[in-house]
């Protein structure tokens, strides 16, 4: 994200990615391990998919997403009634 049109979000978006990492740049270890790592995976950091979902944005989208599930009922009931929220309640997110 180019943070050099909107100088005044860079110390509010840093504190962000800080609080969601547990790093200063926002970057944890698994990251880090990830790009000093010679496997690239199926997209590497070129592909497309990094220029799509590489910014804090995909974050923020993500985390509303969720909240908007949770919000209305017919999702709601279908969680309920389909997934294994209680006994695996990070499963839907990986």
């Amino acid at each position: 994200m180019n943070l050099s049109k909107f100088p005044l979000t860079k110390p509010l978006v840093d504190k962000f990615r800080e609080s969601v990492s547990g790093d200063k740049d926002g970057r944890p270890d698994w990251v880090r391990s990830i790009a000093e790592g010679d496997d690239e995976g199926l997209f590497g950091p070129e592909s497309a998919v990094w220029q799509v979902h590489g910014t804090i944005a995909t974050l923020v989208g993500g985390i509303r997403a969720l909240l908007l599930q949770a919000c209305h009922p017919a999702p709601l009931a279908g969680v309920a009634e389909h997934s294994r929220y209680e006994t695996d309640p990070l499963g839907r997110l990986a």
